[in-house]
């Protein structure tokens, strides 16, 4: 019956857009990683944790410090603004659009730029080098982070997840609760950090290297959508 076969379209865009989030949140562990190791102990997807240390170096007054982490919040709040005029305003939800296709394509241009720099600038980056490879992983960071606002997938983020394990562990202690969603929560989590631990691998064994990890993820997550846009059938809410 046509109702049902729609329904079954609908479940199977649902399906994939939710393994799009997981190679979202792996990405982001990655930059967290390669950002804290990497780029002076800043994080560029995490902005609560960013905040934090941006509070401590200025309570130690190092200015340095502070330059860095003001330099990421920076990044990611001009990748939040870039974002939110693709996708558009939160409103109705929407399992997939071409302005967060867009969006995506435009994160991944600017990781592109940050693994290329990062690369070209090793073994040492000059402080200008270091401010700049700060505020392109938080634009890219940022960009990520509104395109998960607009999916506006109940309890999940793909760049932190301090709201992701409150929900999670909210449904948990619930009589009742959808099993889907809690998967979902709990598979973001293990994302994240297995994005980080792939992250803190690969800037110790492969440092120039390493910053093409979340290039590759993302770039793997715009093939996928091309079969995710002809499943869904563009946008469906």
């Amino acid at each position: 019956m046509p109702g049902r076969g729609a329904a079954a379209d609908s479940k199977l865009g649902v399906a994939r857009r939710d393994r799009i989030l997981l190679a979202l949140a792996f990405a982001a562990g990655c930059v967290d990683a390669l950002s804290y190791l990497g780029l002076s102990r800043v994080f560029t997807a995490n902005m609560t944790g960013n905040a934090v240390l941006l509070g401590l170096a200025i309570g130690q007054t190092q200015e340095l410090q502070v330059a860095h982490s003001s330099a990421a919040i920076v990044g990611f709040v001009l990748g939040v603004v870039v974002a939110a005029k693709l996708v558009g305003p939160p409103g109705e939800r929407v399992v997939w659009s071409r302005g967060i296709t867009l969006a995506l394509c435009v994160e991944f241009a600017v990781l592109v730029v940050f693994a290329f720099s990062w690369w070209l600038s090793l073994p040492r980056f000059a402080d200008g080098v270091l401010i700049g490879l700060i505020v392109l992983s938080g634009l890219a960071m940022g960009i990520q982070s509104a395109v998960a606002r607009r999916l506006a997938v109940p309890g999940v983020s793909t760049t932190f997840i301090t709201g992701t394990i409150t929900a999670l562990v909210a449904e948990l202690t619930a009589v009742s609760g959808a099993t889907g969603e809690r998967r979902r929560m709990s598979l973001i989590i293990v994302a994240l950090v297995m994005g980080a631990v792939t992250g803190g691998v690969a800037q110790a064994y492969a440092r120039p290297a390493a910053a093409f990890v979340p290039v590759m993820v993302v770039a793997a997550v715009l093939v996928a959508v091309g079969g995710f846009r002809r499943a869904t059938g563009g946008e469906q809410r």
